[in-house]
């Protein structure tokens, strides 16, 4: 039953729900911001403090980097390519400036509405708006519902599979024992997660760049080495992109849709970069910036990070060395490690490894975050937080001995029935989403 509510219903309603929302903010709000680039980039450069908020602006991108930059982002995109073709990687890209403009309204919304000097729970925005339309039941309802659905993705996705990734990457590479590794990354969750925005914050504000760089020397070495292959493989993407009489473009738009997970199916996965989710607000929210829209336009930079940029060099890998690695079908973690030490030597293996290892734990790290701010929205009980950490850890050393099964049902249907609610909200505040934004470029 589960699983054909994923694939049947909100795997086919949520994909058209995504892409018709974004396609409509963006002629609602006349192509702004995405048509300011140097407008979007000024605050990323700035990077001031200047008003409520606990983290400076950047270090809360971070924070909300953390969140989308997991496992599956490394592995996703091979997913993709194997099940939809090299064309996917022409539509992971296209469709990003869709979900740009859906993170923009959603963090510019949990600023503007923003009401003390703390991060805003998502649920809070969705309790609020609705109460100013007459309709406080309905929101109070719909509020609490993506409270508990948040919990249950933090849980699942954002700690049993991605610990569960990381410890079968460290098991075929390195040979360590799957329960060492359950057991240390539940211990540096419990002492992160104990210490709360601020430890948590400052564990992703040096884990998150330090990873995204390396992983970028990492792909920019391996293409250098591999740059007669460059050309083929770019010439592959845009000629599978366009050949309409094969799937590849259905398995583009799909690979887009399941570039947080490593198997097809579009619901068998996150959105790479979650956007429309409602869950990076709340990271976003913790930024000491006066203004929601500046802050939106660091939402963007994220998809860009994440979908655009990344996610495009990995591919690139993964296809310059392709017909050595297609032999791994769909183990998608190692066909993306292997694809490195294809084109690097052996010794990138390890480092994968390491990689891999950082992504899960920044991820592992924000998604504590998030289900600490969902369970203060439903009760300030100093007990039940405690509790949750317990659950965390635990959750963390169940994974490395079991494989997650239907934890990715479970998965799918949160985070599903959390977008279809957050995007219905972001069609509600249409307006404001788009006064806030125009009063912005006119002064």
């Amino acid at each position: 039953m589960l699983e054909f509510i994923n694939s049947v219903i909100i795997g086919s309603v949520l994909p058209v729900f995504l892409i018709g929302t974004g396609l409509f903010f963006i002629i609602y709000m006349n192509g702004l911001p995405l048509l300011r680039p140097l407008a979007i980039i000024a605050p990323f450069l700035k990077n001031e403090s200047n008003g409520r908020g606990n983290v400076r602006p950047r270090s809360a991108l971070w924070l909300a980097l953390g969140g989308v930059l997991g496992v599956g982002n490394i592995v996703g995109v091979s997913s993709a390519i194997f099940f939809g073709g090299a064309g996917a990687v022409f539509w992971m890209c296209a469709s990003a400036a869709i979900a740009a403009i859906l993170k923009y309204a959603e963090t510019l919304l949990a600023l503007s509405r923003r009401k003390k000097n703390h991060p805003s729970c998502t649920s809070d925005y969705i309790k609020d708006s609705l109460a100013e339309r007459r309709h406080p039941h309905i929101g109070a309802f719909l509020g609490v519902i993506f409270a508990i659905l948040c919990l249950v993705n933090s849980l699942s996705l954002g700690c049993i599979i991605q610990v569960n990734a990381m410890v079968g990457v460290c098991d075929d590479i390195l040979n360590i024992d799957p329960l060492i590794v359950g057991s240390v990354c539940a211990l540096l969750m419990i002492v992160v997660s104990s210490g709360g925005l601020k430890r948590i914050s400052a564990a992703t504000s040096r884990i998150v760049p330090f990873m995204t760089i390396l992983f970028c020397f990492l792909s920019i070495a391996a293409l250098i080495i591999r740059s007669e292959r460059i050309p083929n493989a770019i010439a592959e993407i845009i000629e599978s992109a366009f050949d309409f009489s094969s799937s590849s473009i259905f398995g583009g738009v799909g690979g887009f849709f399941i570039s947080k997970s490593v198997r097809l199916g579009v619901m068998r996965g996150l959105i790479s970069n979650e956007a429309g989710a409602g869950t990076s607000p709340m990271a976003h929210s913790t930024s000491s910036t006066d203004s929601p829209v500046e802050q939106g336009f660091l939402g963007i930079i994220e998809v860009l990070i994440d979908t655009v940029f990344l996610c495009t060099l990995t591919a690139l890998v993964i296809l310059v060395s392709y017909p050595e690695v297609e032999r791994f079908g769909d183990n998608s973690v190692m066909m993306t490690v292997s694809a490195y030490s294809e084109a690097l030597g052996d010794w990138a293996d390890p480092v994968m490894c390491g990689l891999v290892l950082l992504f899960g734990l920044a991820t592992v790290f924000c998604q504590c975050f998030y289900g600490q701010e969902c369970l203060s929205y439903l009760t300030k009980s100093k007990a039940a937080k405690v509790l949750l950490t317990v659950a965390y850890g635990t959750a963390a050393i169940v994974a490395s001995r079991t494989p997650p099964g239907s934890v990715w049902g479970l998965a799918d249907l949160s985070i599903g029935i959390m977008t279809l609610i957050n995007i219905s909200v972001l069609i509600l505040e249409r307006q404001r989403i788009r006064k806030e934004t125009m009063n912005y470029f006119i002064n």
